[in-house]
């Protein structure tokens, strides 16, 4: 209910034209994920990680199905490690990498909070030039190393790089609003760039000797 009356005042304003922008919003905050995990991921788990895409994608499915529904790294980590094993990779390094990722590796949250920055100053009509740009993406690059595995706390860890540009902190609640489509979708990407992390780094780091 909180939630709700700090972005009453808001969309009583602007009416029906903040619920279609918060409709753009989500879908480009989720085609990029999609991006993100196709164009970026994918490629480089193929060429540095050495595992095609046909067979990274059926060996993760469990780490993005529960990082789906949980909607945090920490409690993936299990499902992590077994497909870990699975995909044959050593266990010096897994248990090593997976766990360091989980709690500072957000590429996903990164993603949305670059994304909901760029929806705030637009919707409160601040205006960004390139050195504000710059400080807010080394804010955001900071606080994205820092958020908890919790769900939703990808928009409280927003609040530095807000203050950085001078968008009002209010924006954080009506986020809060409609967060639950986001969080799911950028948590399953987490997931699966520490998976992709972790294959890659098992490669690049494999000895002549190592199996």
């Amino acid at each position: 209910m909180g939630v709700f009356g700090l972005a009453a005042p808001v969309i009583a304003k602007t009416g029906t034209a903040m619920l279609q922008n918060l409709a753009v919003f989500i879908i480009a905050v989720v085609v990029g994920l999609f991006i993100l995990k196709g164009l970026v991921l994918l490629p480089l788990v193929w060429f540095l990680g050495r595992v095609p895409p046909w067979r990274f994608i059926p060996a993760t499915v469990g780490t993005y199905t529960v990082g789906f529904t949980t909607t945090t790294s920490v409690g993936t980590l299990p499902m992590m490690l077994q497909e870990a094993k699975k995909l044959g990779l050593s266990e010096r390094k897994y248990t090593l990498i997976l766990p360091l990722a989980a709690s500072i590796n957000r590429p996903g949250s990164a993603l949305f909070q670059s994304a909901s920055l760029v929806f705030l100053a637009a919707m409160y009509g601040v205006p960004l030039d390139a050195a504000m740009i710059a400080a807010a993406v080394l804010a955001i690059f900071l606080a994205a190393m820092t958020v908890a595995p919790v769900p939703s706390a990808s928009i409280v860890s927003l609040a530095p790089a807000l203050d950085v540009v001078g968008v009002p902190l209010a924006g954080l609640a009506i986020l809060l609003g409609i967060d639950r489509v986001p969080d799911v979708f950028r948590s399953a990407a987490n997931v699966v760039c520490h998976m992709g992390a972790a294959t890659t780094v098992d490669t690049m780091t494999r000895g002549d000797g190592e199996n």
